[in-house]
């Protein structure tokens, strides 16, 4: 339960983060699966794989929601920048309206898919990545037995 609020709270900041550009999300993705490890790690009081497979899940959980948030609270972002970077001559002002009219019908499943690009396939990897080697490390390992003798 707590890793999955973890995911949550990770997904909302990656969300967030996904509106001041794309150049820092694969690792923010690594960070995501990191948090979320941890904090699984901090319940479990083991380091099997079992683990490591409850990590991944739930830092792919996070990955997902961080996606959805990116394409609820961001889209009109991303789509101003995509008309004023398309050769028109508009204005962030402008492209922003006519980027908030288009958006405005369009459901989260299509908000979603217009957000697929090829950093959002490999996101859900970065994320495993970080979620295992967090399990595995030995740094996080003497962190919970520390943890365990206060």
């Amino acid at each position: 339960m707590m890793g999955l609020l973890a995911a949550i709270l990770s997904a909302m900041a990656f969300g967030r983060l996904a509106a001041s550009g794309t150049e820092r999300l694969l690792m923010a993705s690594m960070a995501l699966g990191i948090v979320c490890a941890v904090v699984v790690l901090a319940f479990a009081r083991s380091r099997g794989w079992d683990v490591v497979a409850g990590a991944v899940v739930v830092s792919l959980v996070g990955i997902v929601l961080g996606l959805l948030f990116d394409a609820k609270w961001n889209s009109v972002a991303h789509v101003a920048r995509q008309l004023v970077g398309d050769g028109t001559r508009l204005d962030l002002v402008t492209a922003t309206i006519q980027a908030r009219a288009l958006v405005d019908g369009m459901t989260l499943g299509e908000l979603a898919r217009g957000q697929l690009h090829t950093r959002n396939l490999l996101m859900p990897l970065f994320a495993a990545v970080g979620a295992a080697l967090a399990v595995r490390s030995r740094l996080f390992g003497r962190l919970l037995r520390i943890s365990d003798t206060m």
